[in-house]
């Protein structure tokens, strides 16, 4: 199994067998209505994208699914999404006529390979992650969600030991906006770590969120939106669990899983390539 970082969330996964998914894809910056920018700041060579098997759309935030990348993936590509009615609604308004809305917790065979959507503990938001299995191995992208400690074991029944993550980390202060509260989010924190701790992975990486707010006064908002550092996730999830090896993955980045090793080839990838950090 191979995995690429496009940035962001941005992951294509390609598995045994030959399949491709593609997660999350945002292609251009600035995205979300030009709101933010990818960090590490980057840049995607769409035309070296393999076809793509299967898109997978976590959830409907903008930085997340975006319109405007959708819109350049051919329309007979099957899409795999969480029952969230607007997404169905922008799919169907786009034209993509395979689409397999997903409860959490189901398991699709498709061939050599597998995949496990992934419950999230959040009652606002329609999510999921999502676990790629195939005989190289396994590669759990939780994205967003928040994991309650009871589905770790659920997931691990079904797949195994998990080679390689893809965590949350970022720990976000969103409510800064209304609360003005500049205070770091211990408990945010404690529970990222947590999880990670719970997953006991082969190997973890700091995962989605690498994006900060660059439009037109807005710099100034960085600070205290995002407190948490990738660095700093991997220092303190190193002092917890040094057993868990760690690595800091930017846009380009390949991870190769094969037979319960994961290997990390820093900028090895033609798709995307890191041009600030």
């Amino acid at each position: 199994m191979k995995v690429t970082l496009l940035g962001h969330a941005s992951v294509l996964v390609e598995l045994e067998g030959g399949a491709r998914c593609l997660m999350d894809p945002v292609f251009q910056d600035p995205f979300e209505d030009t709101a933010v920018v990818s960090c590490p700041r980057r840049e995607v060579h769409f035309d070296a994208l393999p076809p793509i098997d299967v898109v997978i759309l976590s959830h409907a935030h903008l930085d997340h699914f975006d319109v405007a990348s959708l819109a350049r993936l051919p329309r007979t590509t099957q899409v795999l999404c969480p029952e969230d009615p607007l997404i169905l609604y922008a799919l169907a308004q786009l034209g993509f006529d395979k689409v397999n809305a997903a409860k959490p917790f189901t398991r699709l065979a498709l061939g050599s390979y597998q995949l496990l959507t992934t419950h999230s503990n959040v009652s606002n938001i329609i999510e999921i992650g999502v676990v790629f299995k195939d005989a190289s191995g396994t590669f759990w992208n939780q994205v967003d969600t928040v994991v309650a400690p009871q589905s770790v074991p659920m997931v691990l029944e079904q797949t195994g030991k998990i080679d390689l993550l893809f965590a949350m980390y970022a720990s976000q202060n969103f409510n800064f906006f209304e609360s003005r509260g500049t205070g770091f989010p211990h408990e945010m924190h404690q529970m990222n770590l947590s999880t990670v701790l719970a997953i006991d992975p082969r190997m973890a990486v700091p995962g989605s969120a690498g994006f900060r707010f660059a439009g037109a006064g807005m710099d100034w908002c960085n600070a205290f939106l995002f407190p948490m550092s990738r660095e700093r996730f991997v220092a303190d999830l190193a002092r917890l669990a040094p057993r868990i090896p760690t690595r800091i993955a930017n846009p380009g980045d390949l991870f190769v899983i094969d037979g319960g090793t994961v290997e990390h080839h820093p900028a090895a990838s033609p798709m995307a390539k890191m041009l600030e950090d």
